[in-house]
């Protein structure tokens, strides 16, 4: 770890389709964050609720994860015009869906920019 410079001995180069992500549900949401960031899922509720309570998210607390009336042109436009705007493409706007619908809320999913907090 500490040396100068290193010599690849070997490399293996593979083909493979990376799909894109399902939406995300409540469960999906407490797991990758809680994972990520080593965060109590209570702490992530809060954050979750707070962003939602802002008008930043969608309904935090959903079983959804197929997109049935969300308009995903709006999303991705609305993402373009942030610091995300680079890695944003808005013509893509055929998400991958799920199949679980709870009937009452959307997955999760950006509703306004989100400039942080100061």
């Amino acid at each position: 770890m500490e040396a100068k410079e290193a010599a690849v001995k070997a490399f293996k180069l593979e083909d493979g389709v990376i799909h894109k992500s399902l939406p995300t549900d409540t469960d999906d949401m407490l797991q990758k964050l809680s994972r990520i960031y080593g965060v109590s899922s209570s702490k992530i509720m809060t954050t979750a609720e707070d962003l939602y309570a802002e008008g930043f998210i969608s309904y935090p607390r959903t079983e959804t994860n197929a997109w049935v009336s969300v308009d995903h042109r709006q999303v991705l436009n609305m993402l373009s015009k942030t610091p995300l705007g680079g890695l944003i493409n808005p013509s893509d706007d055929s998400p991958r869906g799920g199949k679980r619908n709870d009937g009452a809320h959307p997955p999760i999913h950006p509703t306004a920019p989100y400039a942080g907090k100061t």
